[in-house]
C-alpha cells in the first residue's frame, strides 16, 4: 500500500495523496506501478476510511481466488470441503464456492464459529472439536466423498483429510495452523492411494510462473 505525490499522464489527480494498493508480483522496491492494476482503496472500501481493511482483505482474497479457480477449478455440482470455514481466507473462499453452484462443506472450532460459517456459504457446518469430520463428510456425500479438500489446519487434519477425498482427489494443503504433520514431513502417505497432493509454500520457481497472472489474479479477486 502506498500513496502516490505524482502520477503519470493520463491518470485522475483525485488519485494522488490516496492509499492505493498493488500486488508486487515484481519486487516491493518497484517505483512505477500500472493502473490497471491498483486499487483505490478509500472508494473500495469505506468502512475502513484508512483502508488498512482493504489492505489486509488482499492476501485473504488472493489466496481465495487461487485455491477455489487455480489449484482446483471449483464448478457447480461439486462438494467441496473446507477446513477453517470461519477463517479470513475460508470466509471469502466459501461464499464464492457457494456462488459458484457448489455444495460447502466447513470445519470449525466451535458453535460460534459455525453460525458465522453457515451464514457465509457453508451448507454443511462440522464442528471438529466434537464431531468426527471424516465420518461426517462421508455421511453427507453418501459415501461418495469430495473431489477436494482444503486444508490449512495441519497436524489436527491431514490424515483424516485425505480419507475424505474421493478416488483422485486432489489436498490442497495451504498451511499448518495446529502445526506441521509429521506423516508429511516423513513422506508416509500409506493411506493416499489413488490422491493427488499439491503442497502450496511457492518456491522460486513457482513464484516466478505466477507472477505472470498475478495482476489478473488480483483484479478477479477484488
Amino acid at each position: 500500500m502506498a500513496t502516490p505525490p505524482a502520477l503519470g499522464r493520463g491518470l485522475p489527480a483525485l488519485w494522488i495523496e490516496r492509499p492505493l494498493l498493488h500486488p508486487c508480483a515484481h519486487g516491493a522496491a518497484d517505483r512505477h506501478r500500472s493502473k490497471n492494476s491498483c486499487c483505490d482503496l478509500k472508494r473500495s472500501s469505506r468502512a475502513h476510511p484508512t483502508g488498512l481493511g482493504s489492505a489486509a482483505m488482499m492476501l485473504k482474497g488472493l489466496t481465495a481466488q487461487y485455491l477455489i479457480r487455480q489449484t482446483y477449478r471449483v464448478k457447480a455440482g461439486d462438494t467441496i470441503l473446507f477446513h477453517a470455514a470461519a477463517g479470513g481466507v475460508g470466509l471469502i473462499a466459501c461464499q464464492w464456492a457457494k456462488h459458484l453452484g457448489a455444495t460447502v462443506i466447513g470445519t470449525v472450532g466451535n458453535d460460534e464459529k459455525a453460525k458465522l460459517a453457515k451464514s457465509h456459504g457453508c451448507d454443511h457446518v462440522i464442528v471438529y472439536t466434537r464431531e468426527d469430520f471424516q465420518k461426517r463428510v462421508v455421511e453427507i456425500t453418501s459415501s461418495n466423498k469430495v473431489p477436494v479438500v482444503y486444508d490449512s489446519v495441519g497436524k489436527d487434519t491431514f490424515m483424516k483429510s485425505l480419507d475424505c477425498l474421493a478416488p483422485l482427489g486432489l489436498l490442497a494443503f495451504f498451511g499448518q495452523s495446529s502445526g506441521p504433520s509429521r506423516y508429511w514431513r516423513r513422506r508416509d502417505h500409506s493411506s493416499s492411494h489413488g490422491r493427488r497432493f499439491r503442497p502450496m509454500a511457492p518456491s522460486a520457481r513457482r513464484w516466478s510462473l505466477w507472477q505472470r497472472s498475478f495482476s489478473t489474479s488480483f483484479s478477479r479477486a477484488w
